[in-house]
């Protein structure tokens, strides 16, 4: 975990896991599973998939404030990942107000670069219907 974060989850990256993925969600599209695409579209061989990271993100924020609902989340991607890179997700920041939460997340290569910048708000269960 970096100075910069609070708290931090990881999960192994594998281009089996990345296939199993794609096509649970329907997204087998050949940049994610076949090299040979990768390659032409200037990538070192297959990347992961946006959706499979945003899915991590909200695992985490599951698991960390299983109290709140999530109400939205937004961000961006900065960097491809890869089949060899272990995806870590932390929290950088937190902040509330009137029932919600606003926290800000990045995900990022164990042994690397940031790969996407998050904020999601999310709501207390107690005042989500007030």
């Amino acid at each position: 975990m970096s100075s910069d974060e609070l708290r931090s989850l990881s999960w192994p990256a594998s281009r089996e896991g990345w296939q199993r993925f794609a096509l649970a969600v329907d997204e087998a599209y050949p940049l994610h599973v076949d090299p040979a695409p990768a390659d032409a579209s200037g990538f070192a061989g297959p990347i992961g998939l946006g959706s499979q990271i945003w899915a991590y993100l909200h695992e985490a924020l599951r698991r960390w404030f299983p109290e709140h609902d999530l109400l939205r989340m937004q961000g961006r991607v900065v960097s491809p990942w890869h089949p060899d890179q272990h995806l870590v997700v932390a929290e950088r920041g937190r902040s509330g107000q009137d029932g919600q939460l606003t926290v800000d997340l990045v995900a990022r290569a164990a042994d690397g670069p940031d790969l996407l910048t998050a904020t999601a708000v999310l709501a207390d269960f107690d005042r989500r219907s007030a």
